[in-house]
């Protein structure tokens, strides 16, 4: 693969090879999509895949990649050294990031739901280096910020990946029935739920 910096034209064929790659393998198991199909869906040719990222199988991994980097992103910007961990912006940037990729959730359980499959592995690896960085900022928050010290960091991410996930896996079979209008409001409601009773639950008053 070329070392030069990407022009605008190649990062466009990039971001269509991703794009159809995640579209593809959201609806279709590894094994049956092949490199001509992910071409011809991003509108480019079969040695692009080659060119831009060697393999089939890289060009999964960067996309799955990508599709939690928001929710990085989200975790990230949630903190600061002077405010410590605020879980109701968290939750909302969560939700924002739901809003802007719905499909996200269940592309999140299509990984669990195949233990054997591409992205299992690299899934456990994504989870562990956000487990890192939760870690810091939950230290930085016991020691600064009046957290809790006997905040467990596993059992909480667990929770938050409850919180900041399941919902949104719900909200379709919620809203299809005649109790609940699972709108946008709805689920802003949920988050910002969620983000306080995070807060109050984990921060000394």
């Amino acid at each position: 693969m070329s070392t030069t910096r990407p022009n605008r034209t190649s990062s466009n064929v990039q971001e269509r090879l991703i794009s159809a790659a995640f579209d593809l393998f959201m609806h279709h198991d590894y094994n049956k999509v092949t490199t001509r199909q992910l071409a011809e869906t991003a509108n480019t040719s079969l040695s692009s895949i080659s060119y831009y990222f060697g393999d089939k199988q890289t060009l999964y991994n960067e996309m799955v990649r990508q599709q939690f980097s928001d929710i990085e992103s989200a975790l990230k910007s949630s903190f600061t050294e002077n405010g410590g961990l605020d879980f109701e912006l968290l939750m909302m940037s969560y939700h924002e990031a739901h809003r802007n990729n719905p499909h996200f959730p269940a592309f999140f359980t299509r990984i669990l739901a195949f233990k054997d499959g591409p992205g299992y592995l690299l899934l456990a690896k994504i989870l562990d280096h956000k487990r890192e960085v939760l870690g810091k900022m939950i230290a930085s928050s016991q020691s600064h910020h009046g957290m809790r010290e006997d905040v467990d960091l596993d059992v909480l991410r667990i929770i938050m990946m409850s919180l900041s996930v399941f919902p949104y896996l719900i909200r379709d079979v919620i809203h299809t029935g005649k109790q609940t209008d699972a709108d946008d409001i709805f689920m802003t409601d949920i988050a910002l739920c969620a983000g306080e009773l995070l807060n109050t639950c984990l921060y000394k008053n």
